[in-house]
């Protein structure tokens, strides 16, 4: 599973426009899953409070994630990205 970082909410162009990104089977197929990264931890949106979340690692952060994850993965793997 690919993951790449958003910011404010849209794909970073650097890895969007990227060949080798572009290249991957996972890519083409529409297998990824996107969520924000440094970009919007803390901030007060839905990507800001997924991704701190997931950047605790601690017990509560992984139970507000993963309900939010497991879909997430579910679209991926449908390539619903």
């Amino acid at each position: 599973m690919a993951l790449s970082r958003i910011r404010s909410g849209k794909l970073d162009p650097a890895v969007v426009n990227d060949k080798v990104w572009n290249a991957l089977p996972v890519v083409k197929a529409g297998h990824v899953a996107y969520w924000g990264g440094a970009p919007v931890i803390n901030t007060a949106t839905p990507s800001g409070e997924f991704s701190s979340a997931m950047s605790i690692g601690r017990q509560l952060g992984i139970k507000y994630a993963l309900p939010k994850l497991v879909p997430m993965l579910k679209n991926a793997l449908a390539g619903k990205s």
